[in-house]
């Protein structure tokens, strides 16, 4: 950092809003930090649903056309879980719930297939 650790903006999370925040800020001659969730792909070993076993990193991450098993890959995905009522019996009327994802408890609403 050749700025002395000082930024004029620090952008959480390069999602479709993050990353284009940061780069505009950039683009104007702002000092960014734009900070992400996870490793480095290059350094990380996932595989998918799909193709379980099989080491897809660093190809999922670095081959554009590969974008939809990055998103699955295990080692970069985020299986999250919400809970959008307080009331365990409204929780489980909602068709996304999930007790369990993966053989671990989530007891919330999320990705993932019904079972």
């Amino acid at each position: 950092m050749s700025n002395g650790g000082a930024f004029d903006y620090i952008v959480v999370g390069s999602g479709a809003g993050g990353g284009t925040l940061a780069a505009r800020l950039a683009e104007a001659g702002r000092s960014v930090l734009l900070l992400e969730a996870g490793g480095d792909p290059r350094q990380l070993s996932g595989t998918n649903d799909d193709q379980p076993g099989i080491n897809r990193l660093p190809d999922d991450y670095d081959v554009p056309s590969f974008h939809g098993f990055a998103s699955e890959n295990d080692a970069m995905r985020w299986d999250f879980f919400v809970r959008h009522y307080a009331s365990d019996e409204m929780q489980q009327k909602d068709p996304k719930y999930r007790k369990e994802y993966r053989g671990s408890p989530v007891d919330g609403v999320g990705m993932g297939s019904p079972g």
